[in-house]
This record gives C-alpha cells, sequence and structure tokens, in this order.
C-alpha cells in the first residue's frame, strides 16, 4: 500500500492504519506500507513491513529528495521499495497527483497496479481518466465517483467502492448533557456552537463560514452562537485566520483547538495568536493541532460532542472523514449538496446546503459555491425545532452512520478484491535482454517515439498513457507549456527523457537479478 503514512493525523493516514491493521491479520497476506510522509529515523511500530519516504536530515539523498516536488509523494523511492517487497499487487488510495508516476514504472508487468483516486468532483481531467484506464482496476470512495466515472463509458475497470469510514467505539456520543460538557471546556453551557473539523486549504471555504457567521449573528438575538473551527494555522497555502476574523468582525465568536504537545492537553479558546502559553502551565507552549502534532481520537471526540450541529463548507469532498467522526457522535450534518458531501448527506439523514457550481481554471472541474443565505436559513430553522426533534434527530444520525459505514466492511471490500487477483508470478522473469539502442532515422515524430518505446523501452503499453501523448504532442507543435510558461522544445530534449526511463530500466533489472544490491539503510524490515 503506497500512501501518507498511518502515523499522521490526516483521512489517507488514518484510511491507512485503519485498513492494514486489518489486512495484517489475514494469514494469506504480507502487507507492507510504503508513506510517503514517513522519515527514515522512524522505528516500526505495526505489525506490517514500513518503507519510508523521506531521508534522514543532512544526508547525501535528501537533495535528490527536494530536486522534485513529486519526490516527496514517493517518486525517487518506489521502485526500489518495489524491487525490495517485490509485491503481487500495489495499491494506493490517494489523490491523483500523488500516485499518477506510478503509471510509468518499469516494474508494472510483475503485479497489478489498483488505485482508489478520491474523486471530489467533476469532470475529472482528461489525463487523468487516461491513467485510470491504465490502472489493472479503479476502485472509489463513494457511489457518488463510481457513477461517475461508469457514465463515461471508456475503458475503465471499475470495481466496487472502498469508502472510508470511522470507528464508532472511539467516536461516541457523550454519557452526560451536553451543557455540562460546553461547561467543562469553558464554553458556555446555553451556547449555540456550530462545529467544523478541516484542514486549512484553498478548497475548504473558511472565509465562506466567516462571512456566513457574521450574518447569522445579526440575525438571532436570543442565543449565543460560536463557530468551533478545528484547524491548522499557520498552514503554506493555507488561509490568513487571524486576518479573516478581523475582516468579518467575528474575533470574538470562533473558537479554536489548542494543543500542548508537552502535556498533550487541548482547550478551546479564542484566538490568542498562532502559539500561545498554555492556560494549564505557562511555562509551556500551546499551539493549532495539525496532521504531524494532532490530537488523540478521545480528544477529538470530546470536540465534536461540544458541537450542536456540523457544517462541511467547502468547494468539493472526496467523501470528508470528518462528517462521518462527527455523525457517529451523533452530531447532526448539514453539508454542501455537491461530490462526497452529497452523498453522505443523503445516508446520514444530513441537510442540504444549495449551491451553484464554477468552472476552475486549473482543473478544469466543477467546484461548489455554497448559498450561504440557505446555510443561514437552514441553521436558524434548526434552532427552532423542538428539543425533543433534536434529540431524535440525533439518534437517527448515529444510527444512519452505523447502518451505512464500517471499516470492518471496507476492509471485507479490499479483500475480496484482492483474492480475485492471481498472482502474475513474474519476479523471475527478466525485466530487460539485451536492448538494441540503434534508432533508425524516422521523421515522423509519433513513430519516432512509438519505435523508441516498442523498441528500445520494450514497453508499448506506455503509448497509451498521457505521458507519451504529450511528448508527441509537443514535438509536433515544436513547444511545451509548463508552471514557468511557453518554450521551445526540441526532440533531443524529449530523447534525454526516454533515455532516463531506459537507464531507470536497466537499473531495474541489474537490481532484480541481483547484480545491484540495494542498499538497506532505508528499509525498515
Amino acid at each position: 500500500m503506497c500512501g501518507e503514512s498511518h502515523t499522521i493525523k490526516s483521512g489517507f493516514g488514518r484510511y491507512t492504519y485503519e485498513i492494514l491493521s486489518r489486512l495484517s491479520k489475514d494469514p494469506n497476506y504480507e502487507i507492507a506500507e510504503f508513506a510517503s510522509y514517513l522519515k527514515d529515523d522512524y522505528i516500526r511500530d505495526v505489525p506490517w513491513k514500513v518503507y519510508p519516504n523521506v531521508p534522514y536530515d543532512n544526508s547525501d539523498e535528501l537533495k535528490i529528495y527536494n530536486s522534485n516536488p513529486i519526490n516527496h509523494f514517493g517518486q525517487w523511492r518506489f521502485d526500489k521499495v518495489v524491487l525490495h517487497f517485490k509485491p503481487d499487487i500495489v495499491f494506493d488510495i490517494r489523490d491523483y497527483w500523488m500516485f499518477s508516476y506510478q503509471e510509468l514504472s518499469c516494474l508494472r508487468p510483475y503485479y497489478h497496479w489498483v488505485v482508489a483516486p478520491t474523486i471530489d468532483s467533476i469532470p475529472q481531467k482528461p489525463e487523468w481518466l487516461k491513467t485510470f484506464e491504465n490502472a489493472d482496476l479503479v476502485l472509489t470512495h463513494t457511489e457518488w465517483a463510481s457513477n461517475y466515472l461508469k457514465s463515461l463509458n471508456r475503458p475503465i475497470n471499475i470495481g466496487p467502492c472502498v469508502s472510508d469510514s470511522v470507528n464508532p467505539e472511539e467516536f461516541k456520543p457523550i454519557q452526560w448533557t451536553k451543557n455540562y460538557h460546553k461547561a467543562k471546556f469553558g464554553i458556555p453551557g446555553d451556547s449555540f456552537i456550530i462545529g467544523s473539523v478541516m484542514r486549512n486549504q484553498k478548497r475548504k471555504l473558511i472565509a465562506e463560514l466567516f462571512r456566513s457567521l457574521k450574518s447569522l449573528i445579526k440575525k438571532i438575538k436570543n442565543h449565543q452562537v460560536f463557530l468551533y473551527l478545528h484547524t491548522s494555522y499557520p498552514e503554506n497555502a493555507g488561509w490568513n485566520i487571524p486576518e479573516l476574523l478581523q475582516e468579518y468582525g467575528v474575533y470574538n465568536n470562533v473558537l479554536f483547538t489548542y494543543y500542548n504537545p508537552t502535556s498533550k492537553v487541548i482547550f478551546p479558546s479564542l484566538y490568542k495568536g498562532a502559539r500561545i502559553n498554555c492556560i494549564f502551565n505557562p511555562n509551556q507552549y500551546a499551539f493549532f493541532p495539525n496532521v504531524s502534532n494532532g490530537v488523540s481520537n478521545s480528544q477529538l471526540c470530546d470536540i465534536y460532542n461540544i458541537f450542536d450541529i456540523y457544517v462541511q463548507y467547502a468547494i468539493c469532498e472526496g467523501l470528508g472523514i470528518p462528517q462521518l467522526e462527527a455523525a457517529s457522535c451523533g452530531i447532526p450534518l448539514f453539508a454542501v449538496n455537491y461530490s462526497g458531501m452529497e452523498e453522505l448527506t443523503s445516508l446520514l439523514g444530513g441537510t442540504k446546503i444549495k449551491c451553484l457550481l464554477s468552472k476552475e481554471l486549473e482543473t478544469g472541474a466543477d467546484r461548489a459555491v455554497p448559498d450561504n443565505d440557505d446555510l443561514i436559513d437552514k441553521v436558524i430553522d434548526w434552532l427552532n425545532k423542538p428539543t425533543q426533534e433534536k434529540k431524535q434527530i440525533s439518534k437517527n444520525t448515529r444510527k444512519l452512520l452505523l447502518d451505512n459505514y464500517s471499516w470492518d466492511k471496507t476492509a471485507a471490500v479490499w479483500t475480496k478484491v484482492f483474492n480475485s487477483l492471481e498472482p502474475k508470478n513474474m519476479w523471475n522473469k527478466p525485466l530487460l535482454t539485451n536492448p538494441d539502442l540503434s534508432v533508425p532515422t524516422i521523421s515522423n515524430n509519433r513513430a519516432f517515439v512509438y519505435f523508441i518505446v516498442n523498441n528500445l523501452l520494450k514497453e508499448p503499453q506506455l503509448n497509451r498513457t498521457h505521458y507519451i501523448q504529450s511528448i508527441i504532442k509537443s514535438l509536433d507543435e515544436n513547444f511545451i507549456t509548463s508552471n514557468t510558461g511557453v518554450s521551445q522544445t526540441q526532440r533531443q530534449d524529449f530523447v534525454r527523457v526516454l533515455e532516463t526511463l531506459l537507464n531507470n530500466k536497466i537499473y531495474c533489472e541489474k537490481v532484480r537479478s541481483g547484480e545491484i544490491s540495494i542498499n538497506d539503510i532505508f528499509l525498515n524490515k
């Protein structure tokens, strides 16, 4: 399994831990994790093999690792890990740009490549769909995504849904009154708390939540209203939270989680700064939690139980595990009526927030623009419901969660998929034998590239990839576009690229055959 890391406090991290914890108990499987965000100094704490991706600080490999952003997702070590473990199946559950490099691996003939991309909006980019076509099997995190892929009538081998889930024994309703629970954390017991748990990213609509909160406060006179936002700050390319608090005038109505990494305690507070003295021990500091220094599941459960309702406000979601965790705690769900959020509100009896769709420049996908007024109206409607009706909705929310989501069920789907794939038993066969490196004179660019791919690389399946087709297109047009602009390109530029692929294949064959020994320093066996 290729992922972020079972150790980090993210959706992908939690998925990795929950699935591998179950698969590793099956005596028919030998499991390994290639963890893109794990460092070489990691000491194994799980019953499966782990291959870290991040080199030691100040090591010679660090320069190579930082030479290409895709290396942070595992590109630079992927082939070495595969050669060392010799898997029958390689699978990945992340975003497209985190695993797309795997499509070009020369080792693909040795194993089944199964991907479960987080399809969070439509349409998907053509190159992404082309990669899905070239995978052996494509699974999805939602039925919404599966139905979209099926509607395209493209040659994608679509498998079942392998939904994210939640542990209902860790995330459950409190056994005492909500007023007492709030007061325990220094929050007025009779206040109304709108909660949201999200990473501080562009696609999470923190600014719109603040804007909506400002309007809601003006309309509600008989309730003290807080937005409790469990997020990180500062965050690279994230929202400037203190600036937004000032802009919308909600400084005194937004609570955040502060975390003391020394004592591991948490406490809610209005914004006091990115790093402050801990209220329980002024000699220690506290900051906003993040994926590396995150709160425990029991602490997160306490946070969810402070909320009266949960709001998921984003332009898109592959699924959104915090919504499941909140529902497992019996917190009614309000979410934007699009992508994974649309599916969850339907299955969990939640409240759908109207939205318009706007095409995004970078991805060409439709992104949701939620109707803030609709959110405000529906929150006010919730406030006016009888107390007993609210309690019943809360009970139904947890019941629907238990009926529809289970890590055991998801792991069982993965097991069924894996058991359906017969091992290729190819690892004792040569990857490349005596390549003829002579290239005849060929004027046509497509024929030239195909000759190299078919006769030198001997990987005709690459001709179906967007990568090779983009090379041909750039040669025909004599220019290439990148983040830095448009530049002219010549055939020798791409010859060097294809030579790199060939040299890597030659290297991989020498490793496979035992002629070269892999440096085992980074391999946590």
